[in-house]
């Protein structure tokens, strides 16, 4: 969990096709996948040693993550990089074993908080000072991209002649950087709630910086991914009339609002750039670009989806199918920043279908059966992190194609899926 975000990572095989960005088709090895790798088998280990029932997870979870897995799988066979599909195939067949693991495993909730707050100070602290610096920190050795907001492909935010350059951390991308800040911060919150006792100064301290590096990605999807999971856990919690959660909550807020408004007051006309303000966004050349851009992957996305609606192009293989189907592309090459649509231009209709199982049928059955759930402060947690990752989905590709957003992902359903069962049993 600690190693998540990073970009550090070992190339097991370099496979270049230009213009196409070298992560989408390399072949790598993150720090966190030794370590899930190590979970997983360790876990396995334990379970022969001292056999028990297993438990698969709630049937409208886990089977459409078993279908979605055999059809990844599958596509190997009409994949236009059989290797690349392979090669993310196994990747899944991992984060099964990983998922089963989180099912089965029964973890105790600051097990999961305490390994999150790592990752959430190390980021924090990382990408607060590349955004009070404006450049890179001299971490390359350990993942840092060299950073310079006045080179071409830097991600920044523009407002009149300024060039900001987002909080990148030790990661790839602010995106990437913004949802792991998002998911982190719901899982402090939810860990903070959950205390026996009060007072943790540590917790707060790391909820703030996580906030203030959260502002300093300017990613708009993890700003409404996090929102969009904060109100979930606040309305349930409201509903359930925890005042004890909801005033640690309001601690939490309340101190990562005053770290936050000093960074907020300084460059509040980029902030007014990303949040399109009236005035801001309508003079933001890069904004609109990037706009443009996502506007433009998202209509390619639906004629390569419509293009193979059976079969699809191959796990992974998306950016390739797009360089195939327009070699003068007048944007980078990579997936739609929708994960239903990349799931139908990689696995075909298929593919799409159940990804929308996914995100509804968790949902389905919550709402059904929500008289006899305990929603206890972890499930709650946990539900809101569902959404906040979800929502990302509607905006952005890493959880659906990049490892620390697949990682992100599959953790939080495995989680959300062990806490589901138990809040099934205890509110029997």
């Amino acid at each position: 969990m600690i190693f998540l975000p990073w970009r550090y990572r070992f190339t097991l095989q370099p496979r270049p096709f230009p213009p196409v960005y070298r992560d989408y088709t390399d072949f790598l090895l993150f720090p966190s996948d030794i370590f899930v790798l190590a979970a997983v088998g360790l876990w396995a280990v334990a379970f022969l040693l001292r056999p028990r029932p297993l438990k698969w997870g709630p049937s409208f979870l886990s089977l459409p993550l078993a279908g979605l897995t055999l059809l990844a799988g599958l596509s190997i066979l009409w994949s236009i990089d059989p290797r690349l599909s392979a090669y993310h195939v196994l990747r899944l067949v991992v984060l099964v074993g990983l998922y089963l693991a989180l099912v089965n495993g029964a973890l105790p909730w600051p097990a999961v908080a305490l390994p999150v707050a790592g990752q959430a100070a190390i980021q924090a602290v990382v990408g607060i000072g590349q955004g009070m610096a404006q450049r890179s920190l001299g971490l390359v050795r350990w993942g840092e991209l060299p950073l310079d907001p006045a080179w071409a492909g830097i991600s920044v935010v523009a407002a009149g002649e300024t060039r900001w350059l987002r909080a990148y951390g030790l990661s790839a991308h602010p995106n990437i950087l913004g949802g792991c800040f998002a998911l982190a911060m719901l899982a402090l919150l939810g860990h903070y709630a959950d205390r026996k006792s009060a007072g943790a100064a540590w917790l707060v301290a790391v909820f703030g910086l996580s906030a203030v590096g959260l502002w300093l990605t300017y990613s708009r999807a993890a700003w409404i991914a996090f929102a969009a999971g904060l109100l979930f856990w606040l309305v349930v919690l409201a509903g359930r009339r925890d005042r004890t959660a909801l005033r640690r909550a309001g601690e939490l807020l309340l101190a990562a609002g005053v770290m936050i408004l000093p960074f907020a007051w300084q460059n509040l006309p980029l902030t007014a750039v990303r949040l399109n303000w009236p005035g801001f966004f309508t003079q933001a050349v890069l904004e609109h670009r990037s706009v443009a851009e996502r506007s433009l992957l998202n209509q390619a996305g639906l004629s390569l989806a419509a293009a193979r609606p059976a079969t699809g192009f191959g796990l992974a293989t998306s950016p390739l199918a797009l360089r195939e189907a327009w070699p003068d592309f007048p944007a980078d090459y990579q997936p739609a920043h929708l994960v239903l649509l990349d799931a139908a231009v990689e696995l075909g209709l298929p593919g799409g279908v159940l990804v929308l199982v996914l995100i509804t049928a968790p949902w389905v059955a919550v709402w059904r059966m929500r008289s006899l759930l305990a929603w206890t402060v972890p499930f709650v947690t946990l539900s809101a992190m569902l959404v906040a990752v979800t929502v990302i989905g509607f905006f952005d590709y890493y959880t659906w194609l990049l490892p620390p957003g697949r990682l992100w992902q599959w953790l939080v359903w495995g989680l959300w899926a062990g806490q589901f069962l138990t809040a099934r049993e205890t509110g029997r």
